[in-house]
């Protein structure tokens, strides 16, 4: 009897714990997203790092620093929207900027950034799989790649031959409209940009080759 009235008692227990155990809420975890790692070894380099760059017209040679290379990361608190409750996420931020050097003056030569946080309201489970796509102050994107792409574009710049050249073009607006301007930049892996190539409105063109960097 005495057995009995333990698996008994012992059952209630158990159905009591279990009927107060509070159901998991998957909105109430944080997330997080991240830039694919593949495409990092292309944008995320050091900073302070020279890097000479020769116009290819003119023959002159640009003086640039790498002032930022940034990866941080920021936290989306958990909301409702239009009448969807969206967990918190925490999702990855980067910024790039190449600082231009003529003797004790400076300007920027190329400021690029990115940010996840319009992909955080469509995450309810861990990525890192979502492409890093940079955009420059002037509206252009500079950088691109995805956890899928396959860089198989090799290069020779000044005499040197790069592979798994990453190639990404941006343009703003038509070519007939006065403000249309496209960009063609070329990333090598753990070097990054190497070539640079500007068309503005008529048909302008300006080409940057990189020539040495430490």
């Amino acid at each position: 009897m005495k057995y009995i009235k333990y698996l008994l008692t012992t059952s209630l227990l158990a159905v009591i714990f279990l009927s107060c155990k509070k159901e998991h809420n998957p909105f109430e975890d944080t997330y997080s997203i991240k830039y694919t790692t593949k495409a990092l070894p292309y944008v995320q380099l050091p900073e302070n790092h020279y890097r000479i760059y020769k116009d290819s017209a003119t023959g002159v040679l640009d003086s640039i620093i790498i002032t930022k290379s940034e990866l941080g990361s920021d936290l989306l608190r958990a909301a409702t929207y239009n009448g969807f409750h969206y967990a918190a996420t925490n999702y990855e931020t980067f910024k790039l900027q190449f600082t231009k050097y003529t003797g004790s003056l400076d300007s920027i030569w190329l400021s690029a950034s990115a940010s996840l946080q319009s992909m955080a309201f469509n995450t309810l489970s861990n990525k890192d799989t979502i492409a890093l796509s940079l955009t420059s102050t002037d509206i252009l994107q500079v950088f691109y790649l995805a956890n899928s792409d396959v860089p198989a574009t090799s290069l020779l710049v000044e005499g040197i031959n790069y592979n798994e050249v990453v190639v990404t073009i941006g343009e703003f607006n038509v070519a007939t409209d006065p403000s249309y301007k496209k960009t063609i930049n070329y990333w090598a892996k753990n070097v990054g940009l190497i070539k640079r190539t500007d068309i503005s409105f008529g048909g302008g063109i300006k080409t940057w080759t990189l020539l040495r960097y430490n």
